[in-house]
């Protein structure tokens, strides 16, 4: 007759109910067996959802280096974009005071035109109505201006 000893489960030989018959080993096999069974599924339970738990750990990991180098790159991109627009402003800027600055000389000078030709136009109708008389030029004025 073979007795069971299982050192990690139990002390000495497998007994039954009854003190001094021990149990033989063929009625007790079976339950030994399937109690290994069992024992050997949580272990590979234990160890898939241990390793499920690291893989989605690992997982977690990349998908947050992922979001820092895409938060990096967006950043990146904006101060781009923004330098660029700066430049843009600037120039925009620059352009319109240049255009702003010729119009306001290209004013200034027929402006002086205009009081050239006025003094000028005056100067002469001084001289004809100093020639002609003031009356004649009046009437001819008063006319012109439709009055």
């Amino acid at each position: 007759m073979v007795q069971l000893a299982m050192p990690c489960l139990f002390r000495g030989p497998v007994q039954t109910s009854s003190p001094g018959r021990p149990m033989e080993i063929d009625k007790f096999q079976p339950f030994v067996l399937d109690l290994y069974t069992q024992l050997g599924q949580v272990q590979r339970d234990i160890g898939s959802l241990t390793a499920g738990q690291q893989a989605m750990a690992e997982q977690l990991r990349q998908q947050e280096t992922q979001m820092r180098e895409s938060e990096s790159r967006i950043i990146h991109a904006m101060d781009q974009f923004e330098v660029r627009l700066t430049a843009r402003v600037d120039k925009v800027e620059s352009d319109l005071s240049g255009r702003i600055q010729s119009t306001e000389d290209k004013l200034s000078v027929l402006k002086d035109r205009v009081n050239r030709v006025v003094w000028t136009t005056g100067g002469g109708g001084v001289v004809l109505g100093l020639a002609l008389g003031w009356k004649p030029m009046l009437a001819r004025a008063a006319s012109l201006l439709g009055t």
